[in-house]
């Protein structure tokens, strides 16, 4: 399996994701608000897994993906090399082409697990405990749904035996 195959496999798993919430969405009637609300959330972090980097390298978001991966290649490269020895030796022995597409991909799981993932779990930890059901509603919804990408992630990569030192944490 080549680095393009890894890289829209991955991409496939959230458009699947993506296609079968609206699907529901579809299927719930206008009045039930709150469960329209909650779909519109999970179907929202679908497409923002999409665009933080999955399909950066897309015709249509090529400009932008080289632009961001030449931006933080050197912050990916220093990251990868220290907590993520293996991957860097795999990094390594790409061409430029594959480098690029790899670095989107990492670029985009390590922002979403590392920032936006911990940032949600806090936010739901803090509307929990300040009685905002409402926000906290919203937030359980976008951390259930980055669980249930990167669950999918991780699933993939064991089947394909990818990466296997990597111990991520959800």
């Amino acid at each position: 399996m080549n680095i393009n195959e890894i890289y829209n496999s991955l991409a496939e798993t959230v458009i699947e994701f993506k296609d079968e919430c609206k699907i529901r969405l579809e299927s719930v009637p206008r009045e039930r608000t709150t469960e329209r609300k909650a779909l519109q959330v999970e179907l929202g972090m679908y497409s923002f897994c999409l665009r933080a980097g999955l399909l950066l390298m897309t015709e249509t978001y090529k400009e932008r993906g080289e632009a961001v991966i030449e931006l933080r290649q050197n912050i990916s490269e220093s990251i990868m090399s220290v907590r993520f020895p293996y991957l860097y030796d795999l990094y390594l022995s790409l061409d430029d082409q594959n480098k690029k597409i790899f670095l989107a991909v990492f670029q985009a799981e390590i922002f979403m697990r590392d920032q936006i993932f911990e940032s949600y779990k806090e936010e739901l930890k803090n509307a929990k405990a300040c009685g905002d059901e409402d926000r906290a509603f919203e937030f359980k919804i976008k951390v259930s749904a980055l669980e249930r990408v990167f669950s999918a992630w991780d699933k993939w990569r064991k089947d394909y035996q990818l990466y296997p030192d990597i111990k991520w944490e959800v």
